[in-house]
């Protein structure tokens, strides 16, 4: 359909998404779960990002000026919930997930859902602003909760966890507030 009309059929979707997205923030809805804010004072731009309503009371151990250069360091996760497990385990996952990103200041990203064709699969990535914030995330009590979960014996198979510091590409260039689209 969109190579017979192309570019008038691509405007009018994103036509119509744009009032839809216009309605649900009219409504004082959201689509998404609150994000993390990336601090004004990173210099970096504000991914997966929305205001906590708590933002004013936040509180670093860190120099914020000492975080302009921190790389995001990243964390993916990959966890097979035994099945007698599975309504335990998303409690306490959910719980970890709105702490860490209502409560910290130095989580970016924490997002996480099924695998499409493996039932009790389940997909973890996580952004922190530097390993400082990763390891602060570690002492939290959320995190606390999910560290005695997973002391007892959920799992069909032993978890796999990679890190890794993300590349800036693009932000690097300067691409960070546009990204240029090619042609239809």
């Amino acid at each position: 359909m969109l190579l017979m009309g192309g570019a008038s059929v691509f405007r009018r979707l994103a036509t119509l998404l744009m009032a839809t997205l216009l309605l649900v923030a009219a409504m004082g809805l959201s689509l998404h779960p609150p994000r993390a804010v990336v601090p004004a004072w990173s210099g970096r731009p504000a991914r997966c990002a929305a205001p906590r309503a708590s933002e004013e009371t936040l509180e670093f151990d860190l120099d914020p000026s000492e975080l302009d250069d921190t790389p995001t360091f990243c964390v993916n996760v990959v966890l097979r919930v035994k099945a007698e497990r599975r309504d335990e385990f998303l409690e306490v996952i959910r719980n970890n997930q709105l702490g860490t990103l209502r409560d910290e200041a130095l989580a970016l990203v924490y997002v996480w859902g099924e695998d499409v064709d493996t039932p009790n699969t389940f997909h973890f990535h996580e952004q922190y602003l530097g390993r400082a914030g990763f390891e602060a995330h570690q002492k939290t009590p959320h995190f606390a909760r999910w560290e005695e979960f997973a002391a007892t014996d959920p799992f069909t198979a032993p978890p796999e966890v990679t890190f890794f510091n993300e590349d800036e590409g693009l932000y690097s260039l300067g691409m960070d507030e546009t990204i240029p689209m090619a042609d239809d």
